[in-house]
């Protein structure tokens, strides 16, 4: 099934869909979400519905959060590590997925990721466009995914987008070459949708020669088969032969190792890239480093996970799953440490730092980053919660509770993030020996989500006993 608009399905599907928008305009998101999911489940190639959906969740969400967004790396990690072969295998399937982790959290980087390369997939660009547009809302400096819009707008005809898309690539990472081979490719779509080559019936006529046309068809779009790509890569090797300091052939490089899985070539090639001058002054080329040895340590728990689903007594290759886990923890954290150095006045840097600390049990340490981080309007009211559960560990509860309620005071609305931490503040309280000022915020919590947690049995607990 092809994209498609909302005016192309049943009358009554597009009132289904119009009454879920007046529910947004009221408030109400709950009553949207399963609507356009369902239509979304049955009818996937439906953007306006997606656009619909998204508002939705949203809404219902108060945009997510800082701390929903790193636990999400989390809860999403079985999905994400096997993501790429369940894009090519089952792509409606990936879809309705990445809407699900969406609903809990539609800041999740990941999901829309995998929504917009399952969409590809399907075809389904401007699906696609809307995914990764959503990315560049969240991330508007995440150069890899800046690409992936810039070749999706080509394919609905945004060439002069796709070239603004590169720009800003290029200004973020002057020596990205791959924004060029975009941009490369924007032009020639810019001129054949001009006419101005209408008439050679082929392109390639009106290039330099036959080889580079090849090479520019296939570096252009959104490169998957394998031997595509292993084609480029036996290119790119022989020009880094001819020209070894190239950073943006080892770029390439890199790139292209990293889409057949090969993680230690792709890391090999980064390297190479960040010993050269520019390259060692590039923090785009750090964290992609970064991002490939975390990758290439998840896929290693991976394999070991499904060896042991089919061994389940192997204490030997569970030894080696959980000794594979605890250094994927420590990589984490060993980086997030170094970045914190290296950045100090990157305030996001030292929040998702403190979390680690935080779960270490290293509450000073935390503490010191949660007081800092919390100057960056992005991450503060999490920071000031996350402050708040370290002093409540260290069974501070005033200072506790004087974090809590500032974040909730700043909160405006009721969240998931802004439950947690009226929960909290509950717990603060109870711990302390205030039962009156714990029962109080449970019944503020009661009276917005009855199913929050244990907070029901808290209260029919505290009815009981004042019977």
């Amino acid at each position: 099934m092809s994209e498609q608009p909302l005016s192309n399905i049943d009358p009554r599907l597009q009132k289904q869909v119009q009454n879920a928008r007046h529910a947004i305009d009221k408030g109400n998101p709950s009553y949207a979400i399963p609507i356009c999911t369902d239509i979304l489940k049955r009818f996937p190639g439906l953007y306006d519905v997606r656009k619909v959906l998204r508002d939705a969740q949203k809404l219902a969400t108060g945009e997510g959060s800082a701390a929903k967004r790193f636990f999400a790396k989390v809860t999403s990690a079985p999905f994400a590590l096997g993501g790429a072969s369940k894009v090519k295998k089952d792509p409606k399937r990936v879809l309705e997925t990445a809407e699900a982790m969406l609903t809990e959290d539609p800041t999740n980087v990941m999901a829309h990721k995998f929504l917009g390369q399952a969409a590809e997939e399907l075809k389904y660009f401007n699906t696609a466009v809307f995914a990764y547009t959503c990315i560049e809302e969240l991330e508007p400096e995440n150069v890899e995914n800046l690409k992936a819009l810039a070749n999706a707008l080509i394919e609905i005809g945004q060439t002069q987008e796709a070239i603004k898309k590169c720009d800003s690539v290029i200004r973020i990472a002057p020596s990205d070459g791959d924004a060029q081979t975009i941009i490369r490719r924007a032009s020639v779509a810019q001129s054949l949708e001009e006419g101005k080559w209408e008439e050679d019936n082929d392109f390639r006529d009106k290039l330099k020669d036959e080889e580079e046309a090849v090479q520019l068809e296939q570096a252009s779009r959104s490169v998957t088969g394998k031997d595509a790509i292993e084609s480029l890569i036996k290119s790119a090797l022989t020009k880094a032969a001819d020209e070894p300091g190239n950073i943006n052939v080892m770029r390439d490089l890199a790139n292209n190792y990293h889409k057949l899985g090969d993680f230690e070539n792709a890391i090999l090639w980064i390297s190479k890239a960040r010993e050269t001058d520019a390259g060692g002054a590039d923090v785009a080329l750090e964290k992609l480093q970064q991002r490939f040895e975390i990758e290439q340590r998840e896929a290693v728990i991976e394999e070991r996970r499904q060896l042991l689903d089919g061994d389940p007594n192997n204490g030997e290759l569970n030894a080696s799953l959980q000794k594979a886990e605890q250094e994927l923890v420590d990589f984490k954290f060993d980086q997030a440490k170094e970045l914190v150095e290296k950045y100090p006045n990157e305030y996001g840097y030292r929040y998702d730092y403190g979390v680690l600390l935080l779960e270490k049990g290293e509450l000073d340490q935390a503490i010191g980053q949660f007081q800092i981080s919390q100057r960056n309007p992005k991450v503060r009211i999490e920071s000031l919660v996350n402050l708040g559960k370290a002093f409540k560990t260290k069974r501070i509860f005033d200072l506790a509770a004087e974090q809590l309620n500032t974040a909730n005071s700043e909160l405006k609305i009721m969240n998931d993030l802004k439950k947690e931490i009226m929960y909290e503040l509950a717990q603060c309280w109870e711990l302390k020996g205030d039962k009156t000022a714990a029962i109080e915020e449970y019944k503020k919590l009661y009276s917005a989500d009855i199913g929050y947690r244990d907070v029901a049995q808290k209260i029919d607990d505290f009815y009981s006993s004042s019977e």
